[in-house]
Protein backbone atom coordinates (compact mmCIF):
# COMPACT_ATOMS: atom_id res chain seq x y z
CA UNK A 1 0.00 0.00 0.00
CA UNK A 2 1.37 3.38 -0.52
CA UNK A 3 -0.52 5.14 2.33
CA UNK A 4 -2.88 6.26 0.41
CA UNK A 5 -6.86 6.11 2.76
CA UNK A 6 -9.08 4.25 0.89
CA UNK A 7 -12.60 5.46 1.15
CA UNK A 8 -15.59 2.93 2.27
CA UNK A 9 -18.94 2.58 -0.35
CA UNK A 10 -20.63 4.07 2.56
CA UNK A 11 -19.20 7.13 2.67
CA UNK A 12 -19.52 7.17 -1.74
CA UNK A 13 -22.14 8.78 -2.61
CA UNK A 14 -24.93 6.51 -4.17
CA UNK A 15 -27.76 7.31 -6.73
CA UNK A 16 -30.44 9.67 -5.58
CA UNK A 17 -34.44 8.02 -5.99
CA UNK A 18 -35.40 8.43 -9.79
CA UNK A 19 -32.16 9.15 -11.06
CA UNK A 20 -33.46 7.00 -13.62
CA UNK A 21 -35.79 9.48 -15.22
CA UNK A 22 -34.77 12.60 -17.27
CA UNK A 23 -33.93 15.60 -16.24
CA UNK A 24 -35.33 18.86 -16.80
CA UNK A 25 -32.47 20.12 -18.87
CA UNK A 26 -32.27 16.63 -20.26
CA UNK A 27 -34.35 15.51 -23.61
CA UNK A 28 -36.27 12.51 -23.10
CA UNK A 29 -34.65 10.15 -25.42
CA UNK A 30 -37.64 9.61 -28.15
CA UNK A 31 -37.58 6.52 -29.51
CA UNK A 32 -36.86 5.95 -33.11
CA UNK A 33 -39.40 2.21 -33.60
CA UNK A 34 -41.67 2.40 -36.64
CA UNK A 35 -44.21 -0.19 -37.67
CA UNK A 36 -43.10 -2.13 -40.71
CA UNK A 37 -44.36 -1.66 -43.59
CA UNK A 38 -47.37 -4.00 -44.63
CA UNK A 39 -46.62 -6.02 -47.86
CA UNK A 40 -49.57 -5.70 -49.95
CA UNK A 41 -51.15 -9.08 -51.58
CA UNK A 42 -52.81 -8.07 -54.95
CA UNK A 43 -54.17 -4.56 -55.88
CA UNK A 44 -56.29 -3.49 -53.05
CA UNK A 45 -59.03 -2.92 -55.56
CA UNK A 46 -60.00 -6.55 -56.53
CA UNK A 47 -62.12 -8.94 -54.64
CA UNK A 48 -60.66 -11.57 -52.97
CA UNK A 49 -61.35 -15.03 -54.37
CA UNK A 50 -62.85 -18.03 -52.92
CA UNK A 51 -60.71 -20.78 -51.93
CA UNK A 52 -60.65 -23.77 -53.79
CA UNK A 53 -62.19 -27.00 -52.52
CA UNK A 54 -61.85 -30.34 -53.41
CA UNK A 55 -64.55 -31.35 -56.55
CA UNK A 56 -66.63 -33.94 -54.34
CA UNK A 57 -68.51 -37.03 -56.17
CA UNK A 58 -70.60 -40.12 -55.41
CA UNK A 59 -72.77 -40.62 -52.70
CA UNK A 60 -73.00 -42.72 -49.58
CA UNK A 61 -75.64 -44.37 -51.04
CA UNK A 62 -74.35 -47.85 -52.82
CA UNK A 63 -70.72 -48.74 -53.91
CA UNK A 64 -68.30 -46.52 -54.53
CA UNK A 65 -66.22 -45.87 -57.36
CA UNK A 66 -63.48 -48.02 -58.49
CA UNK A 67 -61.15 -45.25 -58.39
CA UNK A 68 -61.40 -44.09 -55.18
CA UNK A 69 -58.42 -43.82 -53.56
CA UNK A 70 -60.63 -43.51 -49.72
CA UNK A 71 -62.32 -46.68 -50.12
CA UNK A 72 -59.40 -48.76 -51.23
CA UNK A 73 -57.47 -47.33 -48.24
CA UNK A 74 -60.75 -48.39 -46.23
CA UNK A 75 -60.67 -52.09 -47.55
CA UNK A 76 -56.81 -52.55 -47.50
CA UNK A 77 -56.76 -51.60 -43.43
CA UNK A 78 -60.39 -53.12 -42.39
CA UNK A 79 -61.21 -55.66 -45.18
CA UNK A 80 -57.87 -57.23 -46.08
CA UNK A 81 -57.62 -59.95 -48.93
CA UNK A 82 -57.81 -63.30 -47.33
CA UNK A 83 -54.16 -64.83 -46.98
CA UNK A 84 -54.16 -67.85 -49.59
CA UNK A 85 -54.22 -71.77 -47.68
CA UNK A 86 -50.79 -73.56 -49.09
CA UNK A 87 -51.18 -77.35 -47.28
CA UNK A 88 -47.71 -78.43 -45.40
CA UNK A 89 -45.78 -81.01 -47.30
CA UNK A 90 -45.44 -83.63 -44.25
CA UNK A 91 -42.69 -86.71 -45.17
CA UNK A 92 -44.53 -89.93 -45.37
CA UNK A 93 -41.68 -91.89 -43.77
CA UNK A 94 -42.05 -89.17 -40.55
CA UNK A 95 -45.10 -90.24 -39.92
CA UNK A 96 -44.55 -93.78 -40.31
CA UNK A 97 -41.58 -93.53 -37.83
CA UNK A 98 -43.72 -91.82 -35.15
CA UNK A 99 -46.49 -94.44 -35.40
CA UNK A 100 -44.05 -97.41 -35.11
CA UNK A 101 -42.11 -95.72 -31.96
CA UNK A 102 -45.31 -95.68 -30.37
CA UNK A 103 -46.24 -99.16 -31.31
CA UNK A 104 -42.90 -100.53 -29.94
CA UNK A 105 -43.06 -98.11 -26.65
CA UNK A 106 -46.89 -99.50 -26.08
CA UNK A 107 -45.63 -103.06 -26.87
CA UNK A 108 -42.92 -102.98 -24.36
CA UNK A 109 -44.59 -101.48 -21.36
CA UNK A 110 -47.21 -104.11 -22.04
CA UNK A 111 -44.51 -106.83 -21.55
CA UNK A 112 -42.83 -105.24 -18.60
CA UNK A 113 -46.28 -104.97 -17.09
CA UNK A 114 -46.85 -108.61 -17.70
CA UNK A 115 -43.39 -109.23 -16.52
CA UNK A 116 -43.70 -107.47 -13.12
CA UNK A 117 -47.30 -109.51 -12.33
CA UNK A 118 -46.02 -112.53 -12.64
Amino acid sequence: MTGEKRGSMAEEPGPKPGHFLPQDDQPASTSTYQRPPVPAYGDPSEPLAPPTRPLLTGSRLGPPPPDDRAAAAFKARYNPDPIAFEPKNRSKGLIAAVIAGALILLAGAAFAATMVLS
